[in-house]
């Protein structure tokens, strides 16, 4: 049996120098990153058996083709440099 009693999705917490909990995650991003999930699950009830996912721009792409373009693009670059910036 688990120790932790909590159901679903949970943000990373961490313990900032006042010692109360941080999280490091908004609600934002999780709802984001549910609704990736809803993405692919829906591609994958389509019949597709491989799902292509970018987590950097929160897409999901049932073709290999589709995504090596959106991986090559502008866009997903752009959205990449930031992502590492910050």
């Amino acid at each position: 049996m688990s120790s932790n009693p909590v159901i679903g999705p949970q943000s990373q917490v961490e313990e900032g120098k006042s010692g109360k909990n941080k999280s490091k995650r908004t609600a934002k991003e999780i709802s984001e990153d549910l609704d990736l999930e809803r993405k692919k699950m829906k591609i994958l009830k389509g019949g597709v058996a491989n799902v292509k996912i970018c987590i950097v721009c929160k897409v999901a792409y049932n073709s290999d083709a589709v995504y090596r373009q959106h991986m090559a693009g502008r866009k997903h670059m752009k959205k990449l440099a930031t992502s590492n910036a910050g």
